[in-house]
């Protein structure tokens, strides 16, 4: 048992720590009660405003009320433009649009954060509180400490009667409990959700000003703060600012003192991870239910595709892979090692399109995953011997049953939740799982010699690029044998209506847990091959913002299409290229990459292959029909193939859907369709055809 002496100093870092918690979390809750965004944005929004005020008070010398000052302007000014012009016009877009839009900029904000400041460079925090301690009995307590502890109690006592006790606070109440009454009462909705935007992001700021001074000041660390906000805004249900404050000081407390029993790195990401599983499954069903109301899934990949036949298809395939293994020839070694490398994204990107375009559940893990795959490979052939092929199947088999446990809280959670959870087993695999001795043996890492195929050696690049490019095959067989196969209907009819599919008789959990882990062991492999063809294995490839950026190119070039994973792979690769390989190339790809991501999801939600797609089908349509624009809108075409189309608003068809029955007055019906194995339920009146009846 340790001593007081030890464990009030502790304690009191904890409460401290814990306020600063509380301020991004109280904006958390903020926001999402009046516009229903998680957002994702919000620690990197408090560190960008954070670096603002460094510029200003440390780099440029300014006072530090001057300092402190311009960049609550400037966060107030971010969270307008952030909301105005990025959250404003997804208005009746499902939420997880929404979501996809903040890691966009979460990407973005970190990137220029580094470009202008340094990702990992060393920066004197703004000195906010005057240097000294003051003596209390068993602990010293320093003025920061006072002064952080003060301004979040000032804070939120100040929101407190803000929001009971002025006009603006009690219409965001308004708007918070119920947005279509309170339109009608004539409060401005708009301008309520920007308020919001603006408070929540100056929230964030004075929290990292204020904690700049206790942790590392760099593009991580205060942009992880989200994080520990998100844990307490959940036990506090998405809704109470005195009980998120509350959870927010106990969280902070279990983080400082569980460094007396556990010493290792990762242990307050655990911590973390373990707040967020208990608030999801406490608060369960009531938690669930809002954070998944209106997720919009069926409506999420529905794109217009025409069914080409199997054969066609794998025709196409063979003859892409043929040309593909005669590039080498023309190319020289350095390209060949590229090459390769955008083979390996291409077959984790499969493995993403299997979770998150076929079943529907978002995940921010992906990469951790790839660095499961290669640690264990390099394990079993720098410790154990092992020969790298049986290593390899070893791994993917390991990864397969990752896939199960990741996939095991998506039995009780999807959606925004789940997200959430994600991201937060992907801190405890950064921090605690993938630099641990048993696979990185230290900060170095392991090296992995390139192995051989029996007498055929693949020390040489060409070599190594031609048994990629055999994997890259025999991985796209399978992506497509599982999205176009029984795995593949299912796994959309459980994205569509989970209560529909499990109706029809269809095991949700057993389907779930196989959709996760097949796609767990496509990115286990690809981290095999990674492992072969760089030779060494080290964290740094697999960290979390490498699985943000890889969810952000699928969805930016379509979820559901497998072309789109291998697009995408190509531009992970292509781009840092064509950067000119200077020291910003993974800020430049990060930048790019949310701003790809904001603009698709506003511009072409459903992707830019199949969007592009679309397009040259209906062009080719109408020069088939001599010019004619297609059948009017309502009507549904003859065309052949099994084009499946769904009504829209208005009443006119959307390719890709299924045709629902009209719900008769006053009743809700399910009407069965012949989609794989779900059951759609009817529209009731006044709804959109084909949506999910709750």
């Amino acid at each position: 048992m340790p001593s007081l002496s030890v464990l009030v100093p502790l304690t009191i870092v904890g409460i401290v720590m814990g306020a600063m918690y509380a301020l991004p979390a109280m904006g958390i809750v903020l926001i999402y009660k009046t516009s229903r965004v998680l957002n994702f944005a919000h620690g990197a929004m408090g560190m960008f405003s954070t670096f603002v005020a460094y510029q200003l008070g440390v780099v440029w010398h300014l006072p530090v009320w001057l300092a402190v000052l311009g960049a609550l302007v400037f966060a107030a000014l971010l969270g307008l433009v952030i909301e105005r012009f990025t959250i404003r016009p997804l208005e009746g877009k499902p939420p997880l649009v929404k979501v996809v839009v903040t890691l966009g900029w979460m990407l973005i904000l970190m990137s220029v954060a580094g470009f202008i400041w340094g990702a990992n460079a060393y920066h004197i925090p703004l000195k906010v509180a005057p240097e000294g301690t003051v003596r209390f009995p068993m602990v010293n307590i320093s003025y920061l400490q006072l002064t952080n502890l003060g301004v979040a109690l000032v804070l939120t006592a100040g929101l407190a009667f803000f929001f009971k006790a002025t006009r603006l606070g009690i219409a965001m109440r308004a708007v918070a409990d119920n947005t279509r009454a309170a339109r009608i009462l004539g409060v401005r909705v708009e301008l309520i959700n920007c308020v919001s935007w603006m408070l929540g992001s100056v929230l964030a700021a004075i929290a990292g000003i204020l904690l700049s001074p206790m942790v590392n000041l760099d593009t991580v660390q205060l942009t992880m703060l989200v994080l520990s906000a998100f844990a307490a805004a959940l036990v506090g249900g998405l809704v109470s600012l005195p009980a998120t404050f509350a959870v927010s000081i106990g969280l902070g407390i279990l983080h400082s003192d569980i460094v007396i029993w556990a010493k290792a790195s990762g242990v307050r990401e655990l911590v973390t991870l373990g707040v967020i599983l208990v608030a999801l499954f406490w608060r369960g069903g009531g938690l669930a239910k809002v954070m998944e109301a209106g997720t919009g899934q069926r409506s999420a990949a529905r794109f217009a595709s025409r069914k080409v036949s199997t054969a066609r298809v794998t025709g196409a395939l063979a003859v892409v892979v043929a040309l593909a293994a005669l590039l080498p020839l023309a190319m020289g070694r350095f390209y060949s090692f590229l090459l390769a490398q955008t083979l390996v994204y291409a077959v984790a990107l499969f493995g993403l399109m299997i979770v998150v375009g076929l079943l529907g559940q978002p995940s921010l893990m992906h990469a951790e995953l790839m660095g499961l795959g290669a640690g264990i490979t390099a394990t079993l052939v720098a410790v154990c011997h092992l020969n790298f092929w049986v290593a390899g199947l070893l791994a993917v088999l390991a990864g397969y049953l990752a896939g199960i446990v990741v996939g095991l809280p998506a039995l009780r959670i999807r959606g925004l939740a789940l997200a959430i959870v994600t991201l937060a087993i992907a801190r405890v695999f950064d921090s605690l799982v993938l630099p641990s001795k048993l696979l990185a043996s230290g900060v170095g890492g392991r090296t992995v010699a390139r192995p051989s195929l029996g007498p055929i050696s693949l020390a040489g690049d060409r070599a190594y690029y031609e048994v990629a490019l055999a994997v890259f095959a025999l991985a796209a067989l399978a992506a497509l044998a599982v999205r176009r196969g029984k795995l593949g209907r299912v796994l959309r009819s459980i994205r569509e209506s989970e209560r529909g599919a499990a109706a029809s008789g269809v095991p949700v959990t057993r389907y779930k847990l196989l959709g996760f882990a097949t796609s767990a062991a496509f990115a286990s492999l690809a981290g095999v091959i990674s492992v072969g063809l760089t030779g060494s294995f080290t964290p740094a490839p697999f960290d979390w913002t490498h699985s943000v950026i890889l969810l952000a190119m699928l969805v930016i070039m379509g979820s559901t299409a497998a072309s789109g994973a291998v697009l995408g792979a190509v531009v992970l690769i292509v781009l840092p290229e064509f950067s000119g390989g200077n020291e910003y190339v993974e800020q430049l790809t990060q930048a790019i990459s949310g701003a790809a991501l904001i603009i698709q999801s506003i511009a072409v939600p459903q992707g830019l292959v199949p969007s592009v797609g679309a397009a040259v089908r209906r062009i080719a349509g109408g020069f088939g029909r001599g010019g004619t624009s297609g059948p009017s809108s309502g009507s549904v075409s003859r065309s052949p193939g099994p084009v499946r189309r769904d009504a829209g608003e208005n009443g006119e068809p959307v390719a890709g859907g299924t045709l629902a029955a009209p719900a008769k007055p006053g009743g809700h019906e399910m009407a069965a369709t012949n989609r794989g194995d779900s059951v759609t339920p009817a529209a009731k009146p006044g709804s959109r055809a084909g949506e999910r009846v709750s």
